[in-house]
């Protein structure tokens, strides 16, 4: 269930980042979150394995970057 999830999330950080540099950027919030829930499912069903958590750390930092951009996009075309 984790490899999924971490997969999942993977897919959907990605599709966030992808469309945050486009035009559709405001659609970029949806993958974003579900890439969010699906590193949270995954690091909760792993926290008490010792195994290394570099992939969901990763998962954090796309989204996180993502929704960044898509924050700034969003305030900036709002300003203007």
């Amino acid at each position: 269930m984790k490899k999924n999830m971490v997969i999942f999330g993977f897919l959907c950080s990605m599709l966030g980042l992808i469309l945050s540099l486009t035009t559709y950027s405001n659609y970029a919030f949806i993958p974003c979150i579900l890439a969010l829930l699906g590193g949270l499912f995954a690091y909760y069903t792993d926290r008490h394995l010792p195994y290394p958590k570099k992939s969901i750390q990763i998962i954090f930092i796309i989204t996180i970057i993502a929704l960044s951009l898509t924050t700034y996009r969003a305030l900036l075309d709002l300003v203007n």
